[in-house]
């Protein structure tokens, strides 16, 4: 077996790519038709009666890196949506106090100004105009509850809403005697 060096097969490699890059490409393409007229394509033509074609030459078009990937040029233009992060769809919550931190997304619209309503089994519970996206939630009862985040503009028109959220307070009790 012969062992060769690095620098010789980089060598070798480079006067490959070299040889391939400087290739005459033609712009010619030849048609040949047989006696069956069977239609062959060539760019060396074994009869003199060949058909000949010029091929125009091929357009590039080459995207900036800026342009090339820009999802929040395309969110931006995207309809506003709201999800629901925490607290997970049907996650079990236990709090002595009935705390519920709830996280939400808020995407589409960079830059637009949105008022944040967070309804707890169908009745609002905090409104925020330009929310963050995090709310918490105070003396929550025992029991199974539904949440939803919608997204209005300031004329009150609803743009956005999550999906509804099942969560479980779980909360101590104290047995009276």
């Amino acid at each position: 077996m012969i062992r060769m060096g690095k620098r010789y097969l980089i060598g070798v490699l480079l006067s490959f790519c070299y040889q391939a890059a400087n290739a005459d490409m033609s712009s010619e393409v030849y048609v040949e038709r047989d006696d069956s007229g069977a239609v062959r394509f060539t760019d060396h033509p074994e009869t003199t009666d060949a058909e000949t074609w010029r091929l125009a030459t091929p357009v590039e078009i080459a995207l900036l890196a800026n342009e090339a990937a820009q999802p929040e040029a395309l969110e931006s233009l995207a309809a506003p949506r709201v999800e629901i992060l925490s607290p997970k769809d049907d996650e079990a919550i236990r709090s002595n106090h009935g705390e519920v931190d709830v996280l939400t997304l808020i995407s589409g619209q960079q830059g637009a100004s949105f008022i944040c309503e967070l309804i707890l089994d169908g009745e609002p519970v905090d409104k925020r105009a330009d929310a963050d996206g995090a709310f918490v939630l105070q003396n929550i009862d025992r029991g199974t509850h539904l949440l939803q985040v919608r997204l209005m503009d300031a004329e009150g028109s609803v743009l956005a809403k999550s999906s509804e959220v099942r969560f479980h307070m779980l909360r101590h009790t104290i047995t009276r005697r």
